[in-house]
């Protein structure tokens, strides 16, 4: 549609224009394959051409032409690139459906096998804030235990004493066992 507009458009204004040995522009059919070409962004020679038999107004419909057909052909590249992802997004769906043994023919079992997912992933994520608040408590207690041991102090810099690393090291494999001792106390 861009193509055709603009196409009538170049024969309108540029009918008697001679470019490079012949008339781009004399026809309908002339102008659309031009305007293909300039599509390819081979559009200098036929804008100068113009631009010296129309000085004013010749270079105005080349540029929009030019931004439009970008604008369109751009587009045009980045929904091929959003189909392939798509299509292959899909493809990888039901190639882990089958490693997991579903058969995934309907919307009914697509929807059921995302949310087996769902749940699969939310168990993961559950299990990454628990080990997360473990390795928290686990520094907590360090520091807890470096501070009683006046390790951490008025800016000194000290070795850790080896009195405190049995209790510490019991202190640690409780908090992984789920036995914390500082809510016991």
């Amino acid at each position: 549609l861009c193509s055709i507009f603009f196409s009538v458009l170049f024969t309108d204004m540029f009918r008697t224009v001679e470019v490079e040995g012949g008339y781009p522009f004399a026809t309908l059919h002339d102008s659309l394959f031009t305007s293909v070409e300039l599509m390819t962004l081979e559009w200098g020679d036929f804008a100068r051409t113009c631009m010296e038999a129309d000085p004013h107004v010749g270079w105005i419909p080349f540029v929009f032409f030019i931004f439009m057909s970008g604008f369109i052909v751009v587009n045009l590249i980045i929904a091929l690139i959003c189909d392939a992802v798509s299509l292959i997004d899909e493809i990888a769906r039901e190639r882990a459906a089958v490693k997991e043994g579903i058969v995934i023919e309907t919307p009914e079992e697509q929807l059921q096998f995302a949310q087996t997912r769902i749940v699969v992933l939310e168990e993961r994520i559950r299990m990454m804030q628990l080990s997360h608040e473990n390795m928290q408590n686990l520094l907590e207690t360090l520091a807890l235990e470096l501070r009683e041991s006046n390790v951490i102090g008025k800016g000194e810099e000290s070795s850790i004493p080896t009195s405190i690393v049995p209790n510490f090291s019991s202190r640690i494999s409780g908090i992984f066992m789920g036995k914390d001792d500082n809510a016991s106390e």
